[in-house]
């Protein structure tokens, strides 16, 4: 991973993209389908095949068996404009289905299956995305699973050592609270590290999107295990529980009213449940996508409440409606850092390589993090950014939370 840490200017961009190469084994069957049942033997999934040296691009082919099926879509973290690009081709008269890609070596991404969705009426998108979620499952090929989801690892992946529970570690205690905030109820997880004593300040971790991070992103163990390691000292953590199944797209939204009701109604909770400390510098705020967007603009709105902000492939492409700036250097988060004056706040950003697409110089996840960090270097923030060789996707983010801590506050007492 690549990282550019305090005033150092952010490296270029990292053009990394999948593309569509050719696999040996594939062209060897689409040659001679006969050849279709020798390569099932011994065959594991996906079919990875590597270059002729570490750093050359992987060529990854994901594969569906079966005769039958009249379309199979591959649902993966990786941004397309064309979901077609996600279908997966059949060799005619085999068995196989298949999509091979390009990706960096030290990959790691989660994924699903669609075997034969339903589409409804042309042009009906919301339709499409029911049948497609409804028709989702992991790969039946491949036995490595995060959840429900299929697991890809290439050997490079870098190593997640928190994310296991690990065997003599006390768990920290968790609690639930029903809490209104900006007039709606939030159910909000208190955790307390293990062994610390009830008047011992620590450092607070606040997460947007408690049903990813109490789940897919196991952030109590990864928690326990960083303290118990000593990467970082004893932190108490609030995850929040989006209110509604629709409310996030609004209250994550750069939502200045959630961002008062966070400080002003949510803090004073937090401070009579867990014993944290008064310096805004160990409050740190944490989230991905729109939690990464809402997490900054919170910050930059209350310094004096929240000094850190770790952002998981934050949501900067986003612009409020009345405003549709495309520039890459113009969306609203980048245009506030560069508007006003500098805030007492400490970014970590990271973001992946597979979350651009070639000639997309506006709004891609990616480019977006990028253009934020070299916009908080030039106003003089300590920040830093971190390519990580994935995409949109959970089983990154559980690797690059620990990272983002250990930034902000692995070197405090």
């Amino acid at each position: 991973m690549v990282a550019v840490a305090g005033l150092v200017p952010p490296t270029a961009p990292v053009h990394a993209q999948a593309i569509e190469p050719h696999s040996a084994r594939i062209d060897a069957v689409e040659a001679d389908p006969a050849s279709a049942p020798a390569f099932w033997a011994n065959m594991q999934i996906p079919l990875v095949e590597y270059g002729v040296s570490p750093d050359a691009p992987v060529t990854v082919t994901f594969l569906w068996r079966g005769i039958t099926q009249k379309e199979v879509e591959l649902s993966w973290p990786v941004w397309t404009p064309d979901r077609r690009e996600n279908l997966l081709k059949h060799i005619a008269g085999t068995d196989i289905w298949y999509k091979t890609v390009g990706l960096p070596p030290k990959t790691r991404l989660s994924y699903q299956l669609a075997v034969d969705p339903v589409r409804g009426a042309s042009g009906d998108r919301a339709a499409y995305r029911r049948g497609l979620r409804a028709a989702l499952a992991p790969d039946p090929l491949n036995p490595n699973r995060s959840g429900e989801m299929s697991l890809l690892e290439l050997a490079g992946a870098p190593p997640q050592p928190y994310v296991a529970r690990r065997a003599g570690v006390t768990e920290g205690s968790l609690t639930r609270e029903t809490l209104t905030l900006n007039g709606q109820a939030y159910e909000v997880t208190f955790y307390r590290p293990a062994g610390v004593p009830a008047d011992s300040l620590t450092p607070l971790v606040v997460l947007f999107d408690a049903e990813r991070y109490l789940e897919t992103i196991p952030t109590p163990v990864i928690l326990d295990n960083m303290i118990a390691g000593r990467a970082i000292p004893p932190v108490s953590a609030v995850l929040i529980r989006n209110a509604t199944d629709t409310s996030r797209g609004t209250d994550l939204a750069c939502n200045d009213a959630f961002a008062d009701a966070l400080a002003g109604q949510l803090m004073p909770v937090v401070r009579k449940t867990l014993t944290v400390s008064d310096n805004p510098a160990d409050i740190v705020l944490a989230g991905s996508s729109f939690g990464g967007l809402m997490a900054a603009c919170t910050a930059l709105r209350h310094p004096e409440v929240f000094g850190a902000v770790l952002s998981q492939s934050g949501s900067f492409w986003w612009n409020p409606e009345s405003d549709p700036s495309t520039a890459i250097d113009t969306h609203y988060v980048i245009r506030r850092v560069r508007d006003h004056p500098r805030q007492p706040v400490r970014f970590y950003i990271d973001a992946g390589v597979l979350e651009q697409r070639a000639g997309d110089e506006t709004g891609s996840i990616f480019l977006t993090s990028q253009a934020l960090s070299q916009a908080l270097h030039d106003k003089g923030y300590t920040a830093s950014f971190h390519p990580a060789a994935g995409g949109h996707d959970d089983v990154v983010w559980r690797g690059t939370l620990s990272d983002g801590l250990i930034e902000l506050l692995g070197g405090r007492p």
